[in-house]
C-alpha cells in the first residue's frame, strides 16, 4: 500500500469510522447462530429491482447473506435491519463518525471535485433551477451548487450534519424524507442522490417519488457505488461497499438502467469512477485492502512493469469498471 493512499485512508477518518461501525455490528450479531439478532432483522422476501423471489446466494459477511436476482441480476443483502428497533443497542450511530469523515480536510478536496463534475454533467442536459438534494449530510453539494447559481433544497436526518449544513455553510435543510414531502409535485428541475440509493430498502418506491417531484424535463442524478466494478469482482467480500448492516442493495450500471427505465426515465448519461488500483494491488499482496502496510519483500507493484497502475486505471474507467458509477435521467416533457 502506497503511503498516500494509507493517508487519505487516515486523514480522511476512515479508519476511525470503520472501527466504530464493527463495535456497532457486533452488538447486533446472535452469538448462537452468528446471523443478526432476530428482533432486528427483516427478511427480504423479493428482488428490490425487479420483484422476482428466484435467486442464489453470493456469499455471507457478518451475518448477512448477499444473494443475486437470477432475474435482473441485481445483489441484495439479506436481512435487512429494521432501524427504528435499534434503539438501546447503541447510544450513537457510526453516522456521527462519518460526518467526521465528510468533515475532514483530505476527503472535502475529493468531493469537491466529484460535485462539481456532476454539476457540470447536470449543467450539459438542463439550466439551473431549484435543485433537491436528497441525504445532502453536512452541506457541501448543495453549498457548491448555491455557488453556481441553483436554487437548493435538502433533506437530510441527521442533526448534526443538519447543523452544519445549515449553520457552517447557509444551506436551507429539512429534516424529512422524500415521502414527506409528495405534494410538492413537478417542482424541482434536478433531484440528486449521492451515496443514497444503496442506503435505501424500498428504491423503486424512492425513485418514483423522484420522478412526480420533477417538472417535465427535468433531471435525476445518482451517484453509488457499481457492485460490476473490476475491485467488487476480485475483493468480494472484502470490499467495503459489502455492508449489509448500512447497504442495503448493490446496483450496476445494467440494474440501475432498468431501475430508472422502468419508473419512467430516460437515462442520458452514465459513467465509472475511482479505478480503487491502489486497493487491489494491496489486495493480492495478502494485506488489508484499505488499511495494512505491506511487509517488506512482498510489494507486487515493485514486479510490476512501469506504469502498469496507471494503465490499469485508464482501463477500468473506460470500460465502466469503476468502484462508483453515475448516472444521470431525464423525466420526458
Amino acid at each position: 500500500m502506497t503511503a498516500e493512499n494509507r493517508g487519505f485512508f487516515t486523514e480522511s477518518l476512515r479508519d476511525v469510522y470503520f472501527r466504530k461501525r464493527a463495535e456497532e455490528l457486533a452488538l447486533l450479531l446472535d452469538d448462537q447462530t452468528g446471523g443478526i439478532r432476530s428482533e432486528l432483522s427483516a427478511p427480504v422476501q423479493q428482488c428490490l429491482v425487479c420483484d422476482s423471489v428466484r435467486r442464489r446466494q453470493v456469499f455471507r459477511k457478518d451475518g448477512f447473506e448477499f444473494q443475486q436476482c437470477l432475474e435482473c441480476g441485481f445483489i441484495y443483502a439479506d436481512p435487512q435491519i429494521e432501524e427504528d428497533k435499534l434503539k438501546g443497542f447503541y447510544e450513537k450511530s457510526s453516522y456521527d463518525a462519518f460526518v467526521d469523515v465528510l468533515l475532514s480536510d483530505a476527503n472535502r478536496a475529493y468531493d469537491r471535485k466529484k460535485y462539481n463534475h456532476g454539476l457540470d454533467i447536470i449543467e450539459h442536459h438542463v439550466a439551473r433551477g431549484r435543485l433537491l438534494d436528497v441525504g445532502c449530510s453536512v452541506g457541501y453539494f448543495p453549498a457548491l451548487a448555491m455557488e453556481r447559481g441553483w436554487e437548493v433544497t435538502g433533506l437530510e436526518l441527521n442533526q448534526r450534519a443538519v447543523e452544519h449544513a445549515r449553520n457552517v455553510l447557509g444551506v436551507s435543510v429539512e429534516q424529512k424524507l422524500l415521502k414527506d414531502i409528495e405534494d410538492r409535485t413537478g417542482y424541482y428541475r434536478v433531484v440528486t442522490l449521492w451515496g443514497v440509493i444503496e442506503h435505501l430498502r424500498r428504491p423503486k418506491d424512492e425513485i418514483r417519488r423522484t420522478y412526480r417531484l420533477l417538472e417535465p424535463g427535468g433531471a435525476l442524478l445518482v451517484f453509488c457505488p457499481n457492485v460490476e466494478s473490476l475491485v467488487c469482482r476480485v475483493l468480494r467480500e472484502r470490499a467495503a461497499t459489502f455492508d449489509g448492516q448500512v447497504h442495503c442493495g448493490y446496483f450496476s450500471p445494467t440494474t440501475l438502467h432498468r431501475l430508472l427505465e422502468d419508473t419512467g426515465y430516460r437515462v442520458v448519461h452514465t459513467e465509472a469512477a475511482q479505478a480503487d488500483v491502489r486497493s487491489l494491488l494491496n489486495h493480492l499482496n495478502f494485506c488489508d485492502p484499505y488499511g495494512a502496510t505491506v511487509s517488506a519483500g512482498m510489494d507486487l507493484s515493485a514486479s510490476l512493469p512501469a506504469g502498469f497502475a496507471e494503465t490499469l486505471e485508464r482501463y477500468v474507467l473506460k470500460h465502466d469498471l469503476g468502484y462508483k458509477m453515475m448516472m444521470v435521467a431525464v423525466k420526458e416533457s
